[in-house]
Parts: structure tokens; sequence; C-alpha cells
């Protein structure tokens, strides 16, 4: 018996093949929603919500910002992602509170434990 492996979906991709899938996806979301993602406002709401959490983030490894296009579930929305991080005692609950103040909707903030990543919805 032989096994054949879609190549377009993403089980079993490596790393780097999965990054560069989601340079496409995001790619290709700039592209039919350029206007919104070069809109000043949007692009400073990213940039408050990337230093929210900086500023209350101890360690990170790495942060994202994507281009999301809009799908059956979600709208069309910037991800603002820290990953591999470790928040101040309380820092957390800080970054929620402020991401709030500024307009983020509860529900737009995902943090998952067992990968130790935090990401934003910035719509």
């Amino acid at each position: 018996m032989q096994f054949f492996e879609d190549e377009n979906n993403g089980l079993g991709q490596s790393s780097w093949a999965a990054l560069e899938d989601i340079d496409a996806r995001a790619s290709a979301a700039y592209k039919r929603h350029q206007v919104f993602f070069d809109n000043p406002a949007h692009t400073k709401m990213c940039s408050m919500v990337e230093t929210i959490l900086r500023d209350n983030s101890k360690l990170w490894k790495n942060v994202f910002q994507t281009c999301r296009a809009s799908t059956s579930v979600q709208e069309v929305h910037t991800q603002v992602k820290l990953d591999k991080v470790e928040f101040h005692k309380g820092g957390f609950d800080a970054a929620k509170i402020a991401l709030q103040d500024i307009g983020v909707d509860a529900t737009d903030i995902n943090y998952r434990g067992r990968t130790m990543s935090i990401s934003v919805r910035v719509k």
C-alpha cells in the first residue's frame, strides 16, 4: 500500500514549509485588503498592541504581525503575536486590561499556555 500526501494540506510540514505557507497567505491577504492594512489608524493600533504586550512581558522569543484575510469565522485583521512569552507577575492581566482600554475585544485576545504564546486580533 502506498500513501501520498497532499502538499497543500499542511500535514507533516517542516517549520520552513509552514513559514512559507504563512507568508504566502499573509501576502495574499495584504494584496486583497491593502487599503485596510495600510490605514494609518490600523497601523497605529497594531503598534500600540505590540507595545502593550512587550511592556507587560519580561521575555519572548519572536514577535510577529501577520495580515489575515477574512474567513467565514473571522473578519480581515492583523494578528499580533508574541511567541514563547513570559509575563511579569500580573502582566497578563495588566495587558488584557490595557488592550481592552484601547478597544481590543476580550475575545480577540488569545493566550495558549501549551505553546506559551499570546496573539491579538487587531480589526
